[in-house]
Formats: C-alpha cells, structure tokens, sequence
C-alpha cells in the first residue's frame, strides 16, 4: 500500500467515525436513561456501544451481530421473524436499503415498539457503492411506508458526496 492509498483508506474511516458521532448528536434529544432501545442492523457495534451510555438497556440486533460486553445481542432476519420484546426507542442506520423484503422488515421493525415509541431511522441518499444496496428507497417513500408521526428531519452531507436523511417518527 503506497502513501496515498494509506491516507485515502485513513481519511475514510476518519469520515465514518465522525458521521456516526453526527448520528448520536441528532440522537441527544432522544435518547434517556430510562429507555429499552435496540439497535436493528448493529453491525460492527460502534453505534450500539455508543448508545448504551445513554438508555437504559441496549439490544442489537443483525444477521451477524458481532459479541459485544456491554450489552445484549441478537442474530435475527427480521424480514423473517418478529421479536417478541418491546422496546421504547428503535433504531434503523442505514438498514432499510439492505432489507431483502422491505415492507415484511418494516412491519416486524415496527411490532418492536412500545406503543409509544420513537422509530429513528438513518437512511443515505443515491448510492453508496462500497456497500450492496438490495433496495433503492426514496426517503418519502419510507416515510409514507412507516406511516408513524414524523417529528424530526434532517438532511446532512459527508465527505462532500454522501448524503444522508435522518429521521424521527413517533
């Protein structure tokens, strides 16, 4: 690997981190310590570590979640099963736009919270081409799809091509 390719892989991670920490900056007025969240598509678990600090119980839930010490995890499809627990925040970080079945995914998402929780969704426009992207969603169409009360929107832009849409329904 020469200098630049060094950089260009350093500078990208860079860029990850610091979008993810704009995700839990949108989330402070959200989350509290008295609430169950779970995290569906936790992945590699940063975001999930980062939350746990701030709720009361954290669950993170992925096709292949990695172990994490600080709180629970859960090998789910939930394009394929429901949980059976309820919880008071749900959160979607770049998830929809993998779903094998989109609306069978949404449904099972949504059965996930307590009648009166918040569902927070982070969704990238256009493409990204480093991941595999199963769906291409409009965010009006999610929003229509979710069919909950939206009560905070915020578009946002990294590394001067990636866009991406946050959002809060209740």
């Amino acid at each position: 690997m020469d200098q630049k390719e060094f950089y260009a892989k350093k500078n990208k991670q860079v860029t990850i981190s610091t979008r993810k920490i704009k995700i839990m900056n949108l989330m402070s007025d959200v989350l509290d310590k008295n609430q169950d969240v779970l995290d569906v598509g936790c992945g590699d678990g940063f975001l999930s570590l980062l939350m746990s600090f701030y709720c009361k119980s954290l669950t993170g839930c992925d096709l292949a979640p990695q172990e994490a010490a600080t709180y629970k995890t859960i090998e789910i499809d939930l394009c394929k099963t429901s949980l059976v627990d309820k919880y008071d925040v749900v959160t979607c970080f770049d998830v929809l736009e993998h779903l094998a079945d989109f609306d069978k995914g949404l449904e099972n998402i949504k059965k996930a919270l307590k009648p009166s929780g918040v569902l927070i969704v982070n969704h990238p426009e256009g493409v990204d081409k480093s991941q595999p992207i199963d769906n291409q969603i409009p965010v009006m169409d999610i929003i229509k799809k979710i069919n909950m009360k939206l009560v905070k929107l915020e578009y946002y832009t990294f590394a001067g091509n990636e866009a991406y849409t946050f959002m809060a329904f209740i």
